[in-house]
């Protein structure tokens, strides 16, 4: 059963759903960054197997859903949100876990592990359509910025997701999360457009990836949707290049094969942690 709860992070109002026995293996999921996304919005459907064997933590991510809609302009929102969700297990007592995203959490994931406190607490990744940044198409780029709030826009959006626009339920949710106060401008502050004589602090287009993961040995594993138009295919050759221990899967799927394909994505995931995070099981 999943529960939902409010916790402090380090002063941010954090929404959390939990799910799974205490003592698994903690296996922390980051949703997407789209408009509306929420920790549901991208894992309710997914939750319930992963639970049978992990400790699901799965929070709203600052900007998002239920938590603080707040925006930091000196420093880098991958890295305020890291940060944060690093805060997160600190208040649920979790040392470390596995990092699990879709999207903008697949590159929250992903990235964190060219940070190498961060890096500490992740026992495994898994990137889902989540590049890190780049290898973004045109088509990503010219349409997923722009949301004018309404139901049909909503449709648009979650149909560039590679999800269902039919099901009326998850739209008619996701919009009501879009609507939130606070989640319009705070996603629009990424996209700010700063004259160059104001220069960003830290911004991640300038930073050296993918070649700050060189090296890097930690369990990952790169999924990517054969349909997806959002990315460029040669996203998880970029990164495998340089992960030391990277596995790539393709999948029949859009961009969301975690709302999309909830089973099949939930079996993977499944498989992947398992060999990472627990024991297999001995044959008798």
């Amino acid at each position: 059963m999943t529960a939902e709860q409010w916790i402090d992070a380090r002063g941010v109002r954090t929404r959390v759903l939990t799910a799974g026995p205490n003592g698994a293996p903690p296996v922390l999921l980051l949703h997407d960054g789209g408009w509306g996304a929420s920790a549901e919005m991208s894992w309710e459907r997914v939750i319930p197997v992963l639970a049978r064997e992990f400790q699901i933590v799965a929070p709203d991510m600052i900007g998002y859903g239920g938590t603080d809609k707040i925006g930091f302009f000196d420093r880098s929102g991958v890295k305020v949100r890291t940060e944060h969700l690093l805060a997160v297990l600190d208040r649920l007592g979790i040392e470390s876990a596995a990092f699990v995203g879709n999207s903008f959490g697949g590159t929250i994931a992903v990235r964190a592990l060219a940070d190498p406190e961060a890096r500490s607490r992740i026992s495994a990744v898994v990137s889902i359509s989540g590049t890190g940044g780049p290898w973004k198409t045109e088509k990503a780029l010219s349409e997923l910025t722009r949301f004018d709030g309404t139901r049909k826009d909503i449709e648009r959006y979650v149909e560039l997701l590679g999800i269902d626009p039919e099901d009326a339920e998850y739209v008619d949710r996701r919009l009501a999360w879009a609507r939130e106060p606070g989640h319009y401008e705070t996603m629009l502050a990424a996209h700010l457009q700063v004259p160059d004589v104001f220069p960003r602090s830290s911004p991640v287009s300038q930073d050296l990836f993918p070649e700050s993961l060189r090296g890097v040995d930690t369990p990952t594993l790169l999924i990517a949707g054969r349909d997806d138009d959002l990315l460029l295919s040669e996203w998880t050759r970029h990164l495998a290049d340089e992960l030391a221990a990277a596995q790539i899967m393709v999948m029949p799927t859009g961009h969301s094969p975690n709302v999309s394909h909830p089973d099949d994505t939930a079996r993977m995931l499944g498989q992947f942690l398992r060999s990472h995070l627990v024991p297999q099981p001995t044959a008798e």
